[in-house]
């Protein structure tokens, strides 16, 4: 599947959503986008494969008939099609005072919120079950998976009412998750990255080497990664590091080279690790987030 193409102003827009007050109807527009910009319905034909044909029998649905063959052939017959076998998602979202900075629309922390509750809705109207945990030096807040679709709420109540605050410490984090979660799962992480590289690599290596399909949502915000200051500027510190202020002019090429720097290992580290990596930027809509894990599920089986 590839990422759906949108207008500037279209409902996957960030300029729109912060427009839409409560996250839940956040959710309830990015969807409604998401599926117009597919033309087709959430419910049929979602990572679907063509297998083959075979013969109607009195009671198939008639919605998979092939017309193009009657039409050949006087005779119906019906699409078969390879469907993703059920999985378990398990999303976990950074909720560090990091995540909480913003230069537009929407902080880093609410545009991972509404990935994070938009899988969770198509993924759960796809018979997945999915749960969700924060976390920033320590797991946070968990709601475990499930296929029941009333859990919806609890993840949605869970992501509108963390505030991001405190330091990012994954190590203890991701170690205690890797002892709960199930084999072969998929794993969705959301965050800045802002984190130590060895304990993620670390953690990566955990996840890939126990079966799980690891994606990993790089949420950035515009200006961490252009850094468009010219004027004097008063650059408050994030997680305990303190204010500055300087001269953005003096710092940008070395402040560009160093962000260039991190996304590239950053890159590099996921490739090595079979790891799915996004690069997320707030100003951009979400349908990349949304088409690519929808696209991405394990085993197959024919309906």
């Amino acid at each position: 599947m590839t990422e759906t193409e949108h207008t500037p102003q279209g409902p996957l827009d960030p300029q729109v959503l912060a427009k839409v007050s409560g996250l839940k109807f956040r959710v309830k527009k990015i969807v409604e986008g998401f599926i117009a910009g597919l033309h087709r319905s959430p419910y049929h034909g979602f990572s679907v494969e063509f297998a083959q044909h075979r013969q109607y029998n009195p009671g198939d649905d008639i919605r998979y008939i092939d017309w193009k063959v009657f039409g050949r052939s006087d005779r119906f017959f019906i699409k078969e099609y390879e469907e993703e076998t059920n999985m378990t998602a398990t999303v976990l979202v950074d909720c560090s005072e990091s995540m909480d900075y913003s230069s537009g629309s929407l902080s880093k922390y609410d545009y991972g919120a509404c990935i994070a509750g938009t899988l969770a809705y198509l993924l759960l109207n796809q018979q997945d079950s999915v749960g969700i945990t924060l976390f920033d030096n320590s797991v946070r807040t968990e709601v475990a998976p499930s296929t029941n679709p009333g859990i919806l709420k609890n993840i949605i109540d869970v992501l509108e009412q963390t505030q991001p605050q405190g330091e990012t410490k994954i190590k203890g984090v991701f170690l205690k998750l890797l002892s709960t979660l199930k084999r072969n799962g998929v794993v969705v992480l959301i965050s800045d990255f802002f984190v130590d590289p060895e304990a993620l690599d670390t953690a990566l290596k955990h996840f890939s080497s126990r079966g799980h399909t690891v994606f990993l949502f790089h949420v950035l915000d515009k200006a961490e990664l252009e850094f468009p200051f010219d004027n004097l500027t008063l650059f408050r510190g994030l997680e305990h590091e303190g204010d500055l202020m300087l001269d953005p002019n003096t710092v940008k090429k070395a402040y560009v080279r160093e962000m260039k720097a991190f996304l590239r290992d950053l890159r590099k580290t996921a490739i090595q690790k079979g790891v799915h990596y996004y690069l997320m930027d707030t100003s951009k809509p979400l349908g990349i987030a949304l088409s690519s894990i929808l696209s991405t599920h394990g085993g197959r089986r024919k309906v």
